[in-house]
């Protein structure tokens, strides 16, 4: 499609619904309550639930618009391949393996931390919130909860009420400008603790190395030192750098997750309308054009996209050398990290032997 080497995928989505998707604090009651349209409709209850919303302007014009969190979204967007969460998948290697290879952790990212080592990926897709555009205006509603209503027995108790207060709205349109697959990110898999973004254990490195092959191929390398392209440090880490085709792979996967969105909660439903996206080789580019060069995605479109991705990592030629630097970096920063744990200790055990004293001299006197 492109002979530019692709940095970034820019990503506009049209979303539509209907209802309450996201729902925030009832501290909102003290902000909704400056709103000028809403004087009539005045909770002063704190059983009310508002919806997540950006607020605009000031005075009369003091308004909002409903909005749905970036990281509502993506939950939602991804709760099909991740039904359920469990830290106990730590502890069969198999299990772990194949969620960690897979294409949706692989491209969404993850946290696992532990007392003896956290290991973490950071997400390579960015989400942000999508805002309401049409003018479809919100309001409070009563609703009461099925049960018999909890009475005070004593003067001292206070009773349970059925009743509650919910914010709705009909049908709304939605859009977010400025989602994006940092491609950069997705292609490279960290192995290393030196740069603290460990993305696979030490220990689990061949195995990982095993499933990734599997599910996508031979071409998978093994884990190696890269240097950071346009950085200044040019600190060399240990990681894989996957293939041009399996990082298109991993962000074709992330775009059809945009592209068939949808998400239905008892009371409410979002769904992805349209999706353009932008080929960013240079975000310098980028500016003054923003406008040109829009593709709206189909599924067809995304199965023959085709473009070579912008090396961000590269390998280190002299293996051997650049370990050895890499050795060195590492050192001194686990010397300095005992030091520190040292000194903290030294300074625990001379609080303790100095209470201890004051206890001897108060049992002396």
């Amino acid at each position: 499609m492109t002979d530019k080497k692709i940095k970034r995928i820019a990503i506009k989505v049209e979303a539509s619904g209907n209802g309450i998707i996201n729902f925030d604090s009832n501290d909102q009651k003290y902000i909704w309550n400056k709103v000028p349209k809403n004087q009539k409709v005045n909770p002063k209850y704190n059983n009310v639930s508002f919806s997540k919303k950006d607020w605009y302007g000031k005075g009369d014009d003091f308004d909002y618009k409903i909005k749905i969190s970036g990281e509502c979204i993506k939950n939602a967007m991804f709760k099909d391949d991740v039904h359920s969460f469990s830290p106990s998948l730590q502890y069969n290697s198999n299990l772990f393996m194949t969620y960690l290879t897979s294409e949706s952790i692989v491209s969404r990212g993850y946290l696992f931390a532990n007392d003896k080592e956290s290991i973490k990926r950071k997400g390579t897709l960015c989400l942000t919130s999508f805002t309401q555009t049409n003018n479809a205006v919100s309001t409070i509603e009563i609703g009461s909860r099925g049960g018999e209503k909890i009475k005070k027995i004593s003067a001292d108790d206070s009773s349970d009420t059925s009743l509650f207060f919910r914010e709705t709205i009909g049908d709304v349109k939605y859009s977010s400008d400025h989602v994006s697959i940092d491609l950069c990110e997705l292609q490279f898999i960290c192995g290393d603790t030196i740069t603290d973004r460990l993305a696979v254990s030490v220990e689990d490195q061949k195995k990982y190395i095993e499933y990734m092959r599997n599910r996508y191929g031979n071409d998978i390398p093994d884990f190696e030192l890269y240097k950071h392209a346009t950085s200044s440090d040019q600190i060399p880490e240990i990681g894989i750098m996957l293939p041009n085709d399996v990082t298109l792979r991993l962000a074709k996967h992330l775009l059809r997750k945009i592209l068939g969105f949808e998400y239905y909660k008892t009371r409410a439903f979002i769904k992805t309308d349209s999706v353009k996206i932008k080929l960013i080789s240079d975000p310098l580019d980028h500016i003054g054009s923003e406008d040109e060069d829009w593709i709206t995605l189909t599924p067809e479109i995304i199965n023959n996209l085709d473009f070579e991705v912008y090396q961000q990592y590269i390998r280190c030629e002299d293996q051997l050398t650049e370990s050895q630097i890499r050795e060195s970096i590492s050192k001194r920063g686990d010397d300095l990290k005992n030091e520190k744990i040292a000194n903290k200790t030294a300074q625990r055990e001379k609080l303790k032997s100095a209470k201890l004293d004051k206890d001897n001299e108060k049992e002396n006197a």
